[in-house]
């Protein structure tokens, strides 16, 4: 009985560890080089150096849209921050996106100012999608300036924690 207790516990652990799936805090978030709005070739990996919040999200969802204002707070407040280990903070928001014109008119609404914006313009269809295991929206990364993951859909009031605790002291 033992026995099948222990086996019954490491089963649920081992499928608890799947469905967390490869992008966990300390594993390297693939690099990826996306259209941005001029439809020139941006790479994420530009950004090492910084903190990045590699955001995926889409003009038709309302959750992403609604968490757009908190969005813009933090990075207003930290994308100038010297972190000990990043010299500033910034968003690669990448739309999942199929329109075109609804996806800029969402940035310009939203009030959306970082430069960093890019889209395939092919929706779920987008490579990342399935390169980053993205299952719904919104769904966001942190990386550190070596593109580590140091957290994964985290909440504004978490995000602000993990910024703030990394600020050079």
């Amino acid at each position: 009985m033992r026995y099948a207790c222990l086996a019954l516990v490491i089963m649920t652990l081992a499928a608890c560890d799947a469905q967390q799936g490869k992008y966990i805090n300390g594993a390297m978030l693939p690099m990826v080089e996306l259209p941005d709005r001029e439809e020139k070739p941006l790479a994420l990996e530009s950004l090492k150096g910084k903190i990045v919040l590699v955001d995926v999200w889409a003009s038709w969802c309302t959750p992403c849209r609604k968490q757009h204002p908190k969005l813009v707070e933090v990075y207003d407040k930290y994308q100038n921050a010297q972190f000990q280990d990043a010299s500033g903070f910034e968003i690669y928001q990448i739309s999942l996106d199929s329109e075109r014109e609804l996806w800029l008119k969402a940035i310009a609404k939203d009030n959306l100012h970082w430069p960093y914006h890019v889209s395939e313009l092919n929706g779920w269809e987008s490579k990342v999608v399935a390169l980053y295991e993205i299952e719904a929206i919104p769904s966001a990364f942190l990386i550190d300036a070596d593109g580590k993951i140091i957290g994964k859909d985290l909440s504004w009031f978490d995000l602000g924690k993990v910024l703030e605790n990394r600020l050079k002291k």
